[in-house]
């Protein structure tokens, strides 16, 4: 089966998940107005809105003629990958560098007491201290 074709068969799969999420809405936008009962309630709100807005996404990328397309690299995102998560916009490649940057940019900060007449100290972040350091 081409590329194309399954693509085709993965965009009404997204149509058909867009319908069935907003199924129970009046208002024909999923999610919105629901009312969260208590702290479970508004985390599973909150989650059942996330999947929402990427399923919302995915099909405006579909109507874009870029669903299947990475936003990191313009690359295919593989169609294995769009299986297991029908809403994926970038490679896999691309998603581990954005995650490891993401994971390096929240390490611990990092203070440099720069001495002098005045002891001053300044915090910065790890990515930061690296770049100084020229690393």
């Amino acid at each position: 089966m081409s590329r194309r074709t399954r693509l085709r068969e993965l965009g009404q799969q997204l149509e058909e998940k867009k319908v069935a999420l907003t199924a129970n809405h009046t208002d024909g936008h999923p999610i919105l107005g629901e009312k969260s009962h208590g702290d479970v309630g508004e985390i599973e709100q909150r989650t059942k809105q996330y999947e929402s807005d990427r399923v919302l996404a995915a099909i405006d990328r579909k109507h874009e003629g870029r669903f299947g397309k990475c936003d990191g690299c313009d690359g295919d995102v593989l169609i294995s990958r769009l299986v297991a998560d029908i809403c994926a916009d970038m490679c896999i490649d691309c998603r581990r560098t954005l995650e490891a940057r993401d994971e390096f940019a929240e390490e611990d900060e990092v203070e440099l007491d720069f001495g002098g007449a005045e002891r001053h100290e300044y915090t910065m972040s790890t990515t930061e201290a690296n770049k100084l350091l020229g690393r």
